[in-house]
């Protein structure tokens, strides 16, 4: 469980999925009816992908609902889902919305 997902072992978990909810730090995004709510690091590397393959810097300020998101994890040993990298991806290659 915990122990294994906040281990030195396992260095990241990747997710996937569409900004639902922003509140404050905490981002909630969503892929195929499944969802999770992750606090963004305050030395989180946020940038974001271009159609022209380019990547820019991006704060969290310049996240919005409807990005589609790559994102870096880490489950600390209290259970809490931290975000260390976040990738904004353009429209064209993110999840299928329903």
């Amino acid at each position: 469980g915990i122990k294994v997902l906040s281990s030195k072992v396992t260095p990241s978990i990747g997710a996937y999925g569409i900004i639902t909810k922003i509140d404050g730090k905490n981002i909630t995004i969503e892929n195929q009816g499944d969802s999770i709510t992750m606090a963004v690091r305050d030395d989180a590397r946020i940038s974001a992908f271009l159609v022209n393959g380019k990547a820019e810097p991006r704060t969290l300020q310049d996240l919005k609902v409807g990005d589609n998101l790559n994102v870096n994890i880490k489950v600390t040993e209290s259970g809490q889902i931290e975000a260390y990298a976040v990738i904004v991806l353009p429209p064209s290659v993110g999840p299928a919305r329903k």
